[in-house]
């Protein structure tokens, strides 16, 4: 029995996480008892350690800025939301990463568990005929499966971000399929039962592959097939080493290796990025990360705040009141956007650390101390080979992190079930990673060394920033406080659906203010310059609006919002052949001066009603 309790634990935690996700800002404190309580119990017995490896300090680091994060949002209700759904996955972390070696398997069985259960569940709800793949080949087949499933009605699952979850655990599924088969293999007589836990992994893993293949995922499909194509190269270098046939260095073999694979693994994502949709159907993944670093840019040292990403896009990239992406579709760049630059660091370094930790306990075992082929199990390669397709597809889609904010804005019924039930696996892969390596030898000191490091390099650099440019460093400092600030105010209660119309403008005085003095250090903020435009507009000062925003498409002629809002101006002061110079690529322009000509009437402002009118003319 002693042997399932960690197992217990690991589901205990699981459980908790999935209630934090189904009832985000509702529960708070109540998981945290359920799950510490048992580890306190099995902890005083001597059964229960808390992990530590090198990077362990890294992620209570990460976690610090999303407790920050809370601070900066524009909605703490959200944010706070949103902070006890990462806790359950910290504590999914924790409980899978203090997994005894020999239990790796059953804790890697479980989470391969639940993605069959997330397939089948998509499966049984998707509608391929409300929302077509971009195949018409796999859109026809979902239709022809649609016909033949049996009728579910439950809210569905966003395909792709199915497809990220499937894509990370599937290769968990091949390693139960390597661990019961292979026994089989030559043997007379077999167990039906063995034979019969083959045929249900086979087909379970089927299920996963088969809903991978409809769910069209494009960025799943290419993080998994490149991640594949690295382990069994590096698993070809170590068989090379191995048995020294050849006359080739291991610095050779690694260079070698790491050219092959960026061949592989970096020109396809790059291609993907500039040609895949990154949401709104008019725009590529890579043209999307540009905008979101312009939002980080503004938001560098403290990110805009947990669950931000939302109504940031939409109100000072899009500059539309309703909702329109809920994420950057790029795990680093939603975590850098929300928990600013440190906590874009911590978790990078993080996640990359584990990862290369992992490749080093395999290296160690098979070369440096001769270890035999058994002590690299099939779980370290699924393991890696997961971990991989994480990252991977994490530069391209983000399933795990900033969905979250799907979840917080849907309907309570539906909310949860559109995040994809994904979050609470956020550190599962490392987490498996980490018991694999885990040394009970590693002492607390080695483990908050290289945070001491980290912290100290950071520390250093921003010292040696500051002291050769303070006026710049200062200037985006306050421009980030007074962006927070604007935020706040703007986006109270967002997704309003309607146009600001310029009651807020006087509470805004300390804010203009402040990016005034920005202005003094650094002329060239766009972020201030920019935000003093937005202010101006608001008080109907489009005059004094133009002269910023003028400004901050002269710095920064690629930003969409800035781009919008100085063709709007030039619009309500009559500057037509500008206006439409500017919104030319602007989709939206001609259907919202249609709305506008009403909305300004409504307003009282029937000259701009005209100047609108004219505007929705082709």
């Amino acid at each position: 029995m002693k042997k399932y309790v960690p197992i217990l634990f690991v589901l205990i935690s699981l459980a908790c996480g999935f209630v934090w996700l189904m009832f985000p800002g509702q529960v708070t404190w109540l998981p945290v008892v359920v799950i510490v309580l048992p580890w306190l119990v099995w902890w005083r017995n001597g059964r229960f350690s808390l992990p530590a490896t090198p990077f362990s300090g890294l992620l209570l680091l990460f976690f610090g800025t999303a407790l920050f994060a809370v601070w900066t949002a524009y909605d703490r209700g959200q944010a706070e939301g949103k902070l006890w759904i990462l806790i359950g996955a910290l504590f999914v972390f924790i409980s899978l990463a203090a997994l005894p070696r020999h239990a790796v398997q059953w804790g890697g069985a479980l989470l391969w568990g639940i993605a069959v259960g997330l397939a089948v569940y998509f499966l049984l709800t998707h509608n391929w005929q409300q929302w077509p793949t971009d195949f018409n080949v796999l859109t026809r087949l979902g239709v022809w499966w649609m016909g033949k499933r049996p009728l579910l009605t439950a809210p569905p699952l966003h395909p792709n971000l199915v497809g990220g979850v499937i894509a990370t655990f599937a290769p968990l599924g091949m390693a139960l399929v390597w661990q019961t088969g292979r026994p089989l293999i030559g043997k007379a007589q077999t167990s039906a039962g063995t034979w019969l836990a083959l045929v249900g992994i086979l087909l379970a893993n089927g299920i996963m592959f088969f809903a991978l293949l409809l769910s069209s995922s494009r960025a799943a499909w290419v993080a998994l097939i490149v991640s594949l194509a690295v382990i069994v190269g590096w698993w070809g270098s170590l068989r090379i080493l191995q048995s020294r046939r050849m006359a080739i260095s291991r610095t050779t073999l690694a260079v070698l290796f790491i050219l092959i694979m960026v061949g592989i693994g970096v020109l396809p994502i790059v291609g993907i990025m500039l040609n895949m949709s990154g949401g709104t159907g008019s725009t590529g993944r890579f043209v999307l990360y540009k905008q979101t670093w312009r939002l980080i840019q503004v938001c560098f040292f403290t990110g805009a705040g947990l669950a931000s990403f939302g109504g940031f896009y939409a109100q000072y990239i899009q500059v539309v009141p309703h909702f329109v992406l809920s994420y950057a579709h790029n795990l680093f760049l939603d975590v850098w956007l929300e928990q600013g630059v440190i906590g874009f660091l911590s978790f990078t370094v993080f996640m990359v650390g584990t990862g290369w930790m992992l490749f080093a306990h395999i290296f160690r075992l098979q070369i440096k101390k001769n270890g035999s082929s058994s002590e690299v199990t099939v779980w370290h390669w699924a393991v890696a080979v997961g971990l991989v397709t994480m990252l991977l597809h994490g530069l391209l889609d983000d399933s795990f992190y900033g969905t979250i904010r799907i979840s917080l804005i849907s309907a309570p019924t539906t909310g949860a079930w559109s995040g994809v039930l994904a979050t609470p696996l956020f550190l599962a892969m490392p987490g498996l990673a980490t018991a694999l390596v885990a040394d009970a030898n590693i002492r607390w000191t080695a483990v908050f060394r290289p945070v001491l490091l980290f912290v100290g390099v950071v520390a250093l650099v921003g010292a040696a920033w500051l002291v050769l440019d303070r006026d710049t460093v200062e200037a985006r400092w306050q421009a980030n406080l007074g962006a927070l600030s604007l935020a706040r105010a703007q986006l109270s209660g967002w997704p309003t659906n309607v146009w600001d119309d310029g009651r807020q403008a006087v509470e805004l005085a300390p804010v203009a203010a402040q990016l005034a003095n920005v202005l003094d250090l650094d002329a060239d903020n766009v972020a201030a310059q920019y935000r003093l435009g937005l202010i101006a507009m608001l008080e109907r000062d489009y005059e004094t609006a133009v002269s910023h925003l003028e400004i901050a498409h002269e710095l920064d002629p690629g930003h969409r919002g800035i781009t919008k809002n100085l063709g709007y101006c030039y619009v309500w002061l009559g500057e037509f052949d500008k206006a439409r110079l500017l919104l030319a690529n602007i989709s939206e322009t001609q259907q919202e001066m249609s709305a506008y000509e009403w909305w300004w009437q409504q307003q009282g402002r029937p000259d701009l009603a005209e100047r609108a009118a004219q505007m929705s003319q082709p």
